[in-house]
């Protein structure tokens, strides 16, 4: 599960980013009363490992989000 902070973006680049985390298999979190719009997760293989899962995390966001920021993010990795 990743909180991202994408500081200083506007909305149509926000969204450009948003599509393409969707397209590399993140899951945006939402509720129904809520927007959490910056809390995201995803699954790996079963043997992947905490810190090749933080890696690949870090790396997919900041790539998503280029040229637009450099995201600020909060990685919590665990089975469930």
């Amino acid at each position: 599960m990743v909180y991202a902070d994408f500081s200083e973006i506007t909305s149509k680049q926000r969204q450009k980013t948003y599509a393409r985390l969707q397209k590399a298999s993140w899951i945006k979190v939402t509720e129904s009363e809520k927007n959490i719009c910056t809390v995201w997760y995803a699954s790996f293989i079963a043997d992947v490992s905490e810190e090749t899962a933080k890696i690949i995390a870090w790396t997919e966001f900041e790539e998503c989000s280029v040229p637009f920021c450099t995201p600020k993010l909060a990685i919590h990795w665990g089975t469930n």
